[in-house]
């Protein structure tokens, strides 16, 4: 589906919210994501690609 003007970029989306579950303490110093592919049913409907481009942002 085609981004609308003014729409965040969905790998920015998913990476503040990483980024947000790892200061609230879900993902504890130390401790690994889950794997890119639960990554993506958990964000869904997204490409493996954009969950790398998230990834890469953190």
């Amino acid at each position: 589906m085609p981004r609308k003007p003014g729409e965040p970029l969905k790998y920015r989306e998913i990476a503040d919210d990483l980024r947000r579950r790892i200061d609230e303490g879900e993902f504890p110093p130390g401790s690994k994501l889950p794997p890119e592919r639960r990554l993506v049913e958990q964000y869904a409907p997204v490409s493996a690609g954009t969950v790398r481009q998230a990834l890469a942002e953190l």
